[in-house]
């Protein structure tokens, strides 16, 4: 007499109509962070095992995909082939297999559903080049800058210093050097997802805007760079080291009538704003 269904509150599909327990009830859906996975793999405890995870998609590089959850160490992670296709600024539910991919953890052939979309992601790591290359980063978003030091390291790969030692940027998802931002000696900000393989750490820049040249940006020096994103206070206007403008006559009455006459005696333009 009555309705059977499950009558156990903490259960997913808990029934709070029926009026006797028809044992259909599930298992609460336990979460494993991304975090705690990461820590976790230092000494292989989820290796072969099924989890579930959640966090925000920070990059797409076809069929390998960045999540991070949070920011800080530990807070990313990557995931390969996934069963929807998902965008940057997805938040994502993930059940999948833990593994080693050549010493890169992995989640693979997951299952994925999409919770909301268009989310802000993580704030990327301002690190020093050398701090860069470190497990507690894997998968997580990274932020350096440095001078390019070696623009052909093969595959694609170059790599920045900023004096405390080398680290690699890829081209899995956006090729610098084909973009002409890449040559030895120009200095660059870099940001993207930290990834691991052929036994190197790498930054994975997902678009040009992770790659950020230094160089003169104002299109009236003489030294103008299209490519460059960020003034580095470079620019060279002709004639802008030399005297070359002097007060030929000044004028000073009452109230507002005052006046100055400035002469310039070559046959170059002058840059007012170089002067002060």
């Amino acid at each position: 007499v009555g309705m059977g269904g499950c009558t156990d509150s903490d259960a997913p599909n808990y029934n709070a109509g029926a009026d006797w327990d028809d044992g259909s009830c599930e298992q609460p859906l336990v979460m494993t962070a991304i975090y705690d996975i990461q820590v976790g793999q230092e000494t292989g405890a989820y290796t072969d095992q099924s989890v579930n995870t959640s966090g925000i998609v920070t990059g797409v590089f076809g069929s390998s995909v960045s999540v991070q959850d949070g920011t800080g160490v530990y807070s990313g992670i990557w995931m390969y082939g996934s069963d929807v296709n998902v965008q940057v600024g997805d938040e994502v539910s993930i059940t999948a297999t833990v593994g080693e991919y050549y010493d890169l953890t992995q989640l693979s052939s997951p299952a994925v559903s999409i919770v909301s979309q268009g989310n802000d992601l993580p704030a990327a790591e301002l690190l020093g080049t050398a701090a860069v290359i470190d497990e507690q980063w894997e998968g997580v978003l990274v932020h350096t800058s440095g001078t390019v030091d070696d623009d052909a390291l093969g595959n694609g790969e170059w790599s920045i210093s900023d004096g405390s030692g080398s680290v690699r940027a890829d081209d899995k998802g956006y090729d610098a050097i084909g973009a002409g931002l890449v040559s030895v000696g120009v200095t660059v900000d870099v940001v993207g997802p930290l990834d691991y393989s052929y036994g190197n750490y790498k930054i994975q820049p997902r678009d040009e805007a992770d790659v950020m040249l230094y160089g003169c940006t104002n299109n009236t020096a003489d030294n103008y760079n299209p490519s460059a994103s960020i003034d580095d206070s470079s620019c060279e206007y002709v004639g802008s080291n030399d005297c070359s403008v002097f007060i030929s006559e000044y004028g000073e009455g009452s109230s507002q009538n005052k006046y100055i006459e400035l002469h310039n005696p070559t046959s170059s333009p002058v840059f007012l704003d170089q002067y002060s």
